[in-house]
């Protein structure tokens, strides 16, 4: 990388020299030569399995479009495209440049955060029970509670919404399918709900990612929904692939071998005295 020395101030490309600035200084380096530029067998590699995770993400994002706009910040996708990344690299090494996120530890999507500005459980402050029968169907319960401590309300909220989404995915044939819960609406007036139970139903598929998400956001005047973002929020509850009817576990590779001890490689010499 070279500086730019001469009394003119030059932005851009001349001839095979790029001008331009950087940190408030002016610099200047040879342009690359596309024609003749390769990338190396570890950049394609991991290029490869880079366009994967986003090809996923896409997919993810299309699916829960309208759950987006309502319990995530912008920043989410991104966010969602790094955690996937970083299941790919739990795969096998000698696999690396076709791993996909299926040859990965799944669980790291789950409690993933749809809004990083507040928490799911920062809101809520109870679980759902959730039962996962692959063949059949997710179960989830929410069992009776005291609404003053189930929930971190603002002042002005009338209402709490909770909303369950389930998509399955075939990441083969990059589509999906999704099930969308009727939003369940409590009035924060009365002191207790005395809970509920929902079934969704898991289409068959010999392949797929399955991903159930929920959120949580707050209405006052029972309509108008609070966009305040310390108040909504929304995670991935479960994240799975299915296989021939079975939910597939992550077998983490064995760690690398320990570093052998450092061995006494210095030799004495001896003087040579007169």
């Amino acid at each position: 990388m070279a500086r730019q020395t001469g009394i003119f101030n030059i932005s851009g490309k001349i001839g095979d020299q790029v001008f331009y600035y950087k940190n408030g200084k002016k610099l200047v380096r040879k342009a690359v030569n596309k024609e003749t530029y390769t990338l190396s067998e570890g950049s394609r590699k991991t290029n490869k399995e880079f366009a994967s995770a986003h090809g996923v993400s896409n997919l993810f994002k299309k699916a829960v479009e309208s759950f987006l706009k309502q319990y995530a910040d912008k920043q989410f996708i991104n966010r969602l495209r790094g955690k996937l990344i970083e299941i790919i690299n739990t795969g096998p090494q000698e696999k690396k440049g076709e791993r996909s996120i299926v040859d990965g530890n799944l669980l790291m999507l789950k409690e993933l955060e749809f809004n990083c500005h507040t928490s799911l459980d920062k809101l809520v402050k109870f679980s759902p029970v959730i039962t996962i029968d692959p063949f059949k169907s997710i179960e989830l319960e929410i069992p009776a509670i005291q609404l003053a401590e189930a929930f971190s309300a603002p002042d002005n909220a009338t209402h709490v919404v909770l909303s369950i989404q389930c998509c399955s995915f075939d990441l083969a044939e990059k589509n999906g399918r999704k099930s969308i819960a009727e939003e369940l609406i409590i009035p924060l007036q009365t002191p207790t709900f005395s809970g509920g139970q929902l079934s969704i139903t898991l289409e068959y598929i010999e392949e797929r990612l399955v991903v159930l998400i929920k959120g949580v956001g707050f209405l006052s005047n029972k309509k108008d929904r609070i966009f305040n973002r310390r108040y909504y929020a929304g995670k991935i509850l479960e994240a799975f692939y299915v296989r021939d009817g079975q939910i597939l576990q992550y077998n983490a590779p064995p760690p690398p071998p320990a570093p052998l001890p450092a061995q006494d490689v210095s030799k004495i010499v001896k003087w040579k005295l007169q």
